[in-house]
């Protein structure tokens, strides 16, 4: 997640009341050690408030590496519905549709868990180098073309947030510049980390941009 991403979904979070927030259930939250220390800002700014205003969170991911992340598959019946029994009313799915083999399957599932009246949440990349976890299927939305994935929803904000360039990255943390000249030029032992590395210098000069948007599933929808 970008730094200027986080604080596009922290200014929506913060003026959304916490009862219409509910329960957040946030989809693809890797670990707690990745929210806290890789990207800090993610926990500073999304969910320290949250649990400052009592609101209650699930980070649910495929593999949960701390005891504070719930196991599950929603393409698998049975945990999709462990996790729509835990009556989630927001949604966050960040960076994660470009991951996934069956795009439309996937919105599909996503779309069972949010609620009538209930938020989903989501950003997926629109300019942004290859990298696969496990797969990158090169996902990259405009807004309208996001929001068409839950077309039966109501578009309440959508916006293409702009992040640094890869050379802004390796000014404000020269270590970065070392990672990437290292990863561009060994292709193993991650034949996939060469790859998305090799092709984030086209973004030597060009900001990373991702396409986000807040929707609202109607009242009476099935």
């Amino acid at each position: 997640m970008l730094l200027s991403e986080a604080r596009w979904l922290a200014g929506h979070l913060a003026r959304t009341p916490r009862d219409d927030l509910g329960v957040v259930l946030n989809l693809g939250s890797s670990s707690a050690e990745f929210r806290q220390q890789v990207q800090p800002y993610i926990d500073e700014l999304l969910f320290q408030p949250l649990a400052a205003r009592g609101v209650p969170v699930v980070h649910t991911d495929l593999k949960a590496e701390d005891p504070g992340t719930v196991s599950a598959d929603i393409c698998d019946d049975r945990d999709l519905e462990r996790l729509r029994a835990l009556r989630p009313t927001t949604v966050l799915c960040t960076n994660m549709l470009e991951h996934v083999s069956s795009l439309q399957h996937m919105a599909s599932r996503i779309r069972a868990l949010v609620p009538p009246r209930g938020k989903l949440i989501v950003t997926v990349p629109y300019s942004y180098p290859y990298h696969p976890d496990p797969i990158d299927t090169m996902f990259r939305p405009d807004p309208n073309q996001l929001c068409a994935l839950f077309n039966d929803f109501e578009v309440q904000d959508a916006a293409v947030v702009e992040g640094p360039t890869l050379l802004e990255e390796m000014r404000d943390r020269p270590r970065r510049l070392v990672g990437q000249l290292g990863r561009s030029v060994l292709p193993w032992p991650n034949r996939g980390a060469w790859l998305s590395a090799l092709h984030r210098w086209r973004w030597l000069a060009r900001p990373y941009k991702v396409s986000c948007a807040i929707l609202q599933r109607p009242e009476g929808a099935r």
